[in-house]
């Protein structure tokens, strides 16, 4: 079916109350030149299943996506994340992950290496990987947000306590899931990660905040796992009852 350039505004604007696959059809039917990012952005995205039933794959969503936006298209970045996370909520980790990718390597391409708009693009990703067991990308991924965020953000910032927060959270998590001989590596990043993040409460948080009895907590635990493990090591008893629970619960 051919359309006409007097009926292309009318039409866009059919599509985007009719239907969600609006944008992925729109390079079939008007050339690029007739419809600005702007215009596009109002367009409802599709959902997983409504892709799937499109029959294109996702190499074509994204070539088709980048023809009209741009390929560093700020609003491209967007939309792949949202595009992205709707594949996550149909469980295709996969197909998630070649949405999410592009929209954090567009970020990073428009805003520099180290830019906080790439954070929740990062932060799909590693859930994607971390429902794929990818355990060795997750750790990888966290790496980045934990060095993300040292760059970024001040140690007056919250934001800096929340992504730390978020990382030691993930070395405690992977002491229950990742094999015994990771578990040296992750327990002395989670012990550095706390040192750090009660120094950063030291300087801005009342003193009487309960974050610093769980931190002080947590930094024993570790330092005692840490030294049971050498003792094993070396043949001495293993005594598992010292190291207590709570460092398995990351709530301050």
């Amino acid at each position: 079916m051919i359309f006409t350039a007097k009926k292309t505004s009318n039409y866009l604007s059919s599509l985007a109350t009719k239907s969600a696959l609006a944008v992925f059809l729109i390079p079939l039917i008007v050339n690029s030149s007739d419809v600005s990012a702007q215009q596009l952005a109002t367009l409802s995205l599709p959902s997983a299943s409504e892709l799937n039933q499109s029959q294109m794959g996702p190499k074509a969503v994204l070539r088709n996506l980048k023809e009209q936006f741009g390929p560093y298209d700020e609003e491209l970045s967007e939309a792949l994340r949202q595009l992205g996370r709707s594949y996550q909520e149909a469980g295709q980790h996969e197909l998630a992950l070649e949405f999410l990718k592009d929209a954090w390597q567009i970020s990073k391409v428009n805003h520099g290496l180290y830019n906080p708009d790439q954070i929740p693009a990062l932060e799909l990703i590693i859930y994607s990987e971390m429902e794929l067991q990818r355990w060795d990308s997750v750790d990888n991924h966290y790496a980045y947000l934990e060095l993300l965020h040292r760059r970024v953000f001040d140690a007056a910032d919250p934001q800096l306590e929340l992504g730390l927060q978020k990382v030691s959270a993930w070395h405690v998590h992977a002491l229950s899931i990742r094999d015994s001989s990771k578990h040296v590596a992750h327990l002395r990043k989670a012990y550095h990660l706390f040192k750090d993040r009660l120094e950063i409460a030291e300087d801005n948080l009342d003193p009487a905040d309960p974050k610093f009895g769980y931190l002080k907590e947590s930094i024993q635990i570790t330092e005692q796992r840490l030294r049971l493990i050498a003792q094993k090591d070396n043949g001495m008893i293993w005594q598992p009852s010292i190291a207590g629970s709570s460092l398995l619960a990351d709530s301050y």
